[in-house]
């Protein structure tokens, strides 16, 4: 015969819920850490390519003005002259 007890028993011990709670932090601290590198390297990326698209559109930029100087001194872009 079991003994009566008034007071109901908790389905989940409170230290072992704790304890569960303790192993679940490094992972989430990995998972956040992982997105966190993940977020860096897309970042990095991002970067990277807008870096490139800069680089491209300045040298568009300078051909332009430098084909504008050309054909305001009456030449062309291959440096023949249009009034010989």
């Amino acid at each position: 015969m079991e003994p009566q007890n008034d007071q109901l028993m908790p389905l989940r011990d409170p230290y072992v819920a704790q304890q569960e709670d303790a192993f679940k932090q490094p992972l989430n601290f990995f998972a956040e850490l992982r997105k966190s590198v993940l977020e860096q390297e897309r970042l990095r990326d991002e970067a990277e390519r807008l870096h490139k698209m800069v680089e491209a559109l300045a040298a568009e930029a300078v051909a332009e003005r430098k084909q504008q100087e050309l054909v305001s001194d009456g030449k062309t872009w291959k440096g023949l002259d249009l009034y010989a």
